[in-house]
């Protein structure tokens, strides 16, 4: 899939993502998805304010591992305990948890984004909630975590 397809996929995964406000948990095998509040560093921000009284907001610490696109986005973080946390979307704009690769580093695995290494091993407040969205570019709905708001930790 060339680099212009990807992007458009992830276009209309955010533009789903947007439409959709359900809250709800789900684990997977290896990894759980974040319980309740998220992230950024804005209280003054009213997009984040507004969400919090409509959906379930939940809050977690945890250090940023690596990012990976495959049938979807998959930010994950560890919390202290080495829980492991697989987040499907982040709304909130502070941070870039991901970077697209030079074309001729790009390849049908890393479908050309990989993690930001700099900020990797970092740890960071995050406020997240449980939404309905697609699991897989072309799947029925399903409930996935999405980060709201990230602080990096000082």
């Amino acid at each position: 899939m060339n680099r212009i397809k990807t992007f458009a996929l992830m276009i209309m995964f955010a533009v789903a993502l947007a439409s959709c406000s359900n809250s709800g948990n789900k684990e997977d095998k290896n990894k759980e998805t974040p319980p309740a509040d998220s992230v950024k560093p804005a209280p003054e921000n009213k997009n984040v304010a507004d969400t919090a009284k409509k959906e379930n907001v939940k809050n977690l610490t945890a250090q940023f591992q690596d990012f990976t696109l495959g049938d979807v986005a998959h930010y994950s973080f560890k919390d202290k305990a080495g829980k492991e946390w697989d987040f499907n979307a982040v709304e909130d704009t502070t941070y870039t948890f991901s970077e697209e690769l030079p074309e001729k580093k790009s390849n049908t695995h890393n479908q050309g984004f990989t993690s930001n290494k700099n900020l990797q091993g970092k740890w960071f407040d995050i406020k997240y909630v449980m939404r309905d969205g697609r699991t897989m570019t072309e799947s029925n709905m399903d409930t996935i975590a999405v980060i709201i708001e990230v602080k990096m930790k000082q």
